[in-house]
């Protein structure tokens, strides 16, 4: 397998109304690839009964004007962090840290 074909990264999905935690691998970390966790985040949490009506994210790939489209076209809405805010990681500053 090429390094070109290996995950450099992911996106980190929380639900915050269930605590779920979800970690979708990406090859890419560009905005179609991001859409796609996306998709799948809330496809898999469809089927666990659980619609997902707003984004809380950081800024970077999701200022995008793709995702960002991605999000409205799904009636959802979408917040975005300031830059360097200490509360942008919220409910990951606990598990997200390695051991």
């Amino acid at each position: 397998m090429s390094s070109s074909d290996m995950f450099h990264g992911g996106t980190i999905f929380v639900d915050n109304a269930t605590g779920n935690v979800n970690v979708r691998h990406q090859v890419f970390l560009g905005s179609s690839e991001t859409i796609k966790s996306k998709l799948g985040f809330e496809r898999d949490a469809c089927d666990c009964g659980v619609v997902i009506s707003s984004c809380h994210t950081d800024n970077g790939i999701f200022t995008s004007k793709k995702f960002v489209e991605v999000v409205l076209c799904q009636d959802q809405k979408v917040w975005f962090s300031r830059v360097g805010a200490a509360h942008q990681n919220g409910v990951l500053s606990g598990p997200s840290e390695p051991s």
